[in-house]
């Protein structure tokens, strides 16, 4: 699947058969639905030709239900389109034994508003990358687990499953975060420190998929895997919402049979969707605070201010012009053109242990082509233009698209301009912009 680029965010999606070769068994797509778009990813982790016609009804079955079935809730409609499809694959298998469903994992994944929500069932994998770390949303569960008895609840062994579903208020991501969803090998093998170099660099969003796909498992016998990255811009969220996954807890009897089929938060958890009692403590002082500065205004405004002050006029003053009259040739009465608004003037930057070009554009709003290739930087970057730590750059921030940084010109150099990327950064966009500038 190439590169797809929809107004706030963009996605790619791959599959690779692994050493057996037999494709089909990892499936990935992505579609439209009347609650937003919705993407999906299926596996068997049985070799059948069989295994591999189900993965792909799988996909046909959740795209039907997600269109027809409009009355679910937004959170819920993920968790409700596996559980029809499961309960669908049973039925097909009750009438012919041959189309029996086999170790078939599913994860859905759609996104409302800016809102993530999700159902997974088996071994499949739900990420979110933040630029500096990957957040484990949802993991198959861990060995201990299996071996203690958890239900993996794969698709189509039960007329009616319960898949893990996340919270109701889904998961809120910001700009330049990317959400990834894997399949079953890719949830073993991937390390954040693979991820991380991968992710970070500037190389588009196809090759980063291919990429996690390749090296992921390089330490093990290539296996069957499928993967799906998106990748978010432009979005209105002012706080990241994620609750990472927390494993059900294993006692010497087995796994509690309590616990909801819903992820909770971990005390480490990033954002929690809920308000806890110290922030509510805050809130309420906030509210204090708000209504006593209410009070003493209307107070002031009441008995205190004087809109009307009394004005002291100064003793008037007999003034007695003369008129004179000044003759001036007709050429001299022209006016000077008009001087367009002057650029800002370069900011100054120094580098800092663990900064990339991305955590600078969020800074300044300026491509990394115009800083590299700003004359005041010669000699201040690696190779092939890399930051170095404590070296002290000029920012051009004429070339931004921050209102604040460049309040004139700031639309010219907006990402609907220089590309999603920055793709159009190159000398002759500025030669362009130069040549409108001093037409002004």
């Amino acid at each position: 699947m190439a590169t797809k680029k929809l107004s706030k965010f963009e996605y790619a999606g791959e599959e690779v058969p692994g050493s057996a070769g037999f494709k089909g068994l990892h499936r990935q797509a992505a579609f439209e639905t009347p609650a937003g778009y919705a993407f999906v990813v299926v596996s068997s982790a049985v070799e059948e030709k069989s295994q591999a016609d189900l993965t792909a009804l799988v996909i046909d079955r959740i795209r039907y239900y997600m269109n027809t079935e409009t009355e679910d809730s937004i959170s819920s409609l993920p968790g409700n389109a596996l559980v029809y499809t499961s309960g669908y694959l049973k039925q097909q298998s009750e009438k012919d034994p041959a189309k029996e469903a086999k170790k078939i994992s599913c994860l859905c994944v759609l996104l409302h508003e800016e809102t993530i929500h999700y159902a997974a069932a088996g071994d499949v994998c739900l990420w979110l990358f933040t630029d500096r770390k990957l957040i484990p949303v949802y993991q198959p569960p861990s060995q201990a687990a299996i071996d203690a008895g958890a239900d993996r609840n794969y698709m189509g062994n039960q007329s009616l499953i319960k898949p893990v579903t996340g919270t109701p208020e889904g998961v809120a991501p910001l700009d330049h975060d990317k959400l990834l969803i894997g399949s079953a090998s890719l949830c073993k093998c991937l390390t954040e420190k693979q991820a991380r170099k991968i992710l970070q660099d500037s190389m588009p969003l196809k090759s980063k998929t291919l990429r996690l796909l390749q090296h992921a498992c390089q330490e093990t016998p290539p296996e069957a895997a499928a993967l799906m990255i998106l990748s978010f811009y432009e979005l209105q969220n002012q706080e990241r919402i994620v609750v990472p996954l927390e494993q059900p807890e294993v006692h010497k009897q087995g796994i509690s049979k309590d616990k909801p089929k819903t992820n909770t938060a971990k005390k480490t958890a990033v954002k929690k969707p809920v308000v806890s009692a110290g922030l509510y403590y805050w809130l309420k002082l906030g509210l204090r605070i708000l209504a006593l500065l209410f009070v003493g205004y209307m107070i002031y405004d009441l008995f205190i201010f004087d809109p009307h002050p009394p004005i002291q006029i100064p003793a008037a003053i007999t003034v007695v012009e003369e008129d004179v009259a000044v003759d001036l040739p007709e050429d001299t009465l022209s006016f000077p053109e008009q001087e367009p608004p002057a650029m800002p003037d370069d900011l100054t930057y120094t580098v800092r242990a663990g900064d990339t070009w991305s955590s600078i554009y969020r800074r300044y709003r300026v491509c990394s082509w115009f800083i590299i290739n700003h004359p005041p930087n010669r000699g201040r970057l690696g190779r092939e233009g890399s930051l170095i730590a404590g070296q002290s750059l000029r920012i051009p921030v004429k070339y931004s698209g921050s209102p604040d940084l460049n309040p004139h010109y700031y639309h010219e150099f907006t990402l609907d301009k220089v590309g999603s990327n920055c793709q159009n950064a190159n000398r002759a966009f500025i030669e362009s912009f130069e040549a409108t500038y001093q037409n002004r």
